[in-house]
């Protein structure tokens, strides 16, 4: 996977060089740090059940068998993310 590519999934725009880049609606949400927090036990249960209510409603494509690591993708970013 691209480092950038990476970076717009986990950290929300920023690139290997800490430089933001991208639209501000690209990467929204992504189902590493929502999938983390819950795992790791670091949320608290209200916000841990709130990330997994994000993840089903925003991630999870039942009728495609799809489940998406981020949204909406980074595909209008300058640089390019990969």
């Amino acid at each position: 996977m691209n480092s950038g590519l990476a970076a717009c999934a986990v950290a929300g725009n920023i690139e290997d060089a800490n430089v933001m880049f991208g639209e501000p609606t690209e990467c929204r949400i992504g189902s590493i740090a929502q999938s983390w927090a819950v795992i790791s036990g670091a949320a608290r249960p209200d916000r841990a059940a709130q990330a997994m209510e994000a993840v089903e409603r925003e991630l999870i494509l039942s009728q495609d068998g799809l489940a998406l690591l981020f949204t909406p993708p980074c595909d209008r970013s300058a640089p390019d993310s990969g």
